[in-house]
């Protein structure tokens, strides 16, 4: 093709008819991502190298693209920018996006995680390994010197680590700037320690660094002009990193009283008991959150009052009200320890809350069986029990052989339920069932069979026996239990006669996940039928070969074919050695 005809093709591009102003929002929405992703996983790397693809098509999109702000708003930080010859941190890609970002909002993420790490760790672990991290301390630092001064537009901040050290560095730059300058933008803030392990200590580890930077002495959580230090904080996650804990609650506060909405989403995790906050301390950032729409604790809570080994769910030890959360929608509770668990759900007073996940949460390799029975008690019936032998149970002021509390169902609009290795007795398992008329899905995760059995009229073949959660729809079940996929089949096909004997709505699926613990591609449908207008499915663990040849070799071929991660040769152009460049 001559380069007239070339000329004259690209004169007739369809988009090259548009004005400026419709491809650069094209442009934008190509580099966004859906809200709802952001806030589970953080960010989406693709947003970054978006702008470096659209900028290399021609000189036009060139033009557009580098004179869009928002195009170039997005900013991530790697250890893939650490020169392995000189060790040195390239931070030419931050100063080129923030230049060309000018005063957009701003969002950042900083995910430091190496998959080389040993889980070696200094002040934790002994190490004998040549293990050197490639990201440190000071390339942290290094970076956040230059992303500090734009505090005034940031968006959404994600940091992940593997270290504590590396978390440290960070907050001990961001949390004094957000103090002082206040983030009016910030909607969301997430940061994570990513080595749950550390949690199940019973200290905080590295001792030398447990006082945690975040928030510390904020004061009441305004600035110097009497403004909300954080005043659209939508979104919240401490995943291994814990806070001054009255100060956040002073944080947020200041965001409520000012007329401002607060919190829709929270997450609490993997904390040691040492440094949770204390029960009433949890209760106040809890209150000054009524608009909480999703609640996630796992591995973490409250510490207890001098005293107390633990908490009852009695709420006259420690608290004497519970915290109203009218617009929570989700809860997702992972417990590890039963009481704990049993005050937790007692303190939250949530009439709207439509899903449920209940998760044990101990230990993988603790053999013990942490039975939730009183927790699922309390959910379905609102009255439960706890010996005083417990245990972990508190010192009651007077002898008493158990701690109960009763009333009517706490969660009556439960639609969604999830529950991951809980174990319980039959009869726990069919007070809480009885107590959610209004499921219509449901997921057992590890959790034994007879739970799925506990669906059943308590007594098969009466008349006016009702099934439990006559409005379920969907069942989902997660065994490692020895079964084949014709011993399954079997065993739901009686399952779902018994419910159909008994009046129960048809549920529309019926699925079964066997040995459980492989990983989700290495899964494949082994048997599809449909009995009494349920359609049933039953998913088979392949072999560990097959395994590997569906999970990885697919996965390869791809990334070696045209516009893969190893042949993309627009994104390839745009790279050289470490450092991403921005086209001019």
């Amino acid at each position: 093709m001559t380069s007239s005809c070339l000329s004259r093709f690209v004169r007739l591009a369809p988009i090259d008819s548009l004005p400026v102003e419709i491809i650069s929002h094209i442009f934008i929405l190509s580099a966004s991502e859906d809200r709802n992703k952001e806030q589970q996983s953080g960010f989406d790397s693709s947003c970054i190298t978006m702008p470096l693809v659209l900028s290399s098509v021609n000189h036009r999109w060139r033009r557009v693209a580098v004179t869009t702000p928002a195009l170039w708003a997005n900013l991530c930080l790697t250890p893939d920018f650490v020169v392995d010859s000189t060790g040195e941190l390239d931070t030419k890609h931050l100063t080129d996006y923030l230049q060309r970002s000018r005063k957009s909002p701003l969002r950042i993420c900083i995910d430091v995680r190496d998959p080389e790490w040993d889980f070696t760790e200094d002040g934790v672990t002994v190490s004998h390994s040549e293990y050197q991290p490639t990201f440190t301390s000071k390339h942290m630092s290094q970076a956040l010197a230059l992303l500090v001064p734009h505090l005034f537009r940031w968006r959404s901040v994600s940091v992940f680590t593997d270290t504590w050290a590396l978390m440290h560095a960070a907050l001990s730059q961001l949390s004094p700037a957000i103090i002082t300058c206040g983030a009016p933008l910030l909607e969301s803030l997430i940061l994570m320690r990513c080595n749950d392990f550390v949690s199940f200590s019973e200290s905080f580890q590295p001792g030398d660094l447990k006082q945690s930077p975040l928030f510390r002495n904020c004061g009441t959580g305004t600035s110097e002009d009497g403004k909300a230090i954080l005043p659209r904080l939508r979104h919240l996650t401490l995943k291994g990193v814990h806070a001054d804990w009255p100060s956040l609650s002073s944080v947020l506060s200041s965001t409520l009283s000012l007329d401002n909405d607060g919190l829709y989403s929270l997450e609490l995790s993997s904390h040691t008991l040492d440094v949770r906050p204390d029960l009433p301390t949890l209760h106040s950032i809890l209150s000054s959150s009524p608009h909480l729409r999703q609640l996630t604790i796992t591995g973490s809570g409250f510490r207890h009052a001098e005293g107390l080994v633990n908490a009852s769910i009695s709420r006259h030890h420690e608290s004497t009200s519970r915290v109203c959360l009218p617009e929570l929608r989700q809860l997702h509770l992972g417990y590890r320890s039963v009481p704990d668990g049993c005050k937790f759900v007692d303190m939250i007073d949530a009439p709207q809350l439509e899903s449920l996940s209940l998760r044990n949460d101990s230990h993988p390799a603790d053999s013990a069986i942490v039975d939730a029975g009183p927790v699922l008690e309390y959910v379905g019936s609102g009255t439960t029990s706890l010996p005083s032998s417990h245990p972990s149970a508190p010192l009651p002021s007077s002898p008493v052989e158990n701690t109960v509390v009763d009333g009517e169902p706490p969660f009556p609009r439960i639609e969604t339920i999830v529950l991951d290795r809980v174990e319980a007795s039959e009869s726990q398992f069919r007070t809480f069932f009885d107590g959610l008329p209004k499921a219509r899905s449901l997921e057992l995760r590890d959790t034994p069979l007879v739970a799925m059995q506990c669906l059943l009229p308590s007594r098969p073949h009466r008349q006016g026996i009702e099934s439990p959660c006559p409005s379920l729809q969907s069942l989902a079940l997660y065994t490692s239990d020895a079964l084949t996929p014709s011993g399954a089949s079997l065993r739901l096909c009686a399952f779902l006669g018994e419910r159909a004997r008994s009046g129960a709505g048809p549920l529309k699926d019926l699925s079964v996940y066997l040995d459980s613990d492989s990983s989700f591609c290495a899964e494949e449908e082994s048997i599809l039928t449909t009995v009494c207008g349920t359609k049933i499915r039953v998913y088979e663990a392949l072999s560990e070969d097959a395994d590997w040849l569906t999970c990885v070799g697919d996965e390869e071929e791809s990334a070696f074919k045209l516009g893969g991660a190893f042949n993309d040769p627009i994104f390839d152009s745009y790279h050289s050695g470490h450092s991403i460049g921005v086209a001019r």
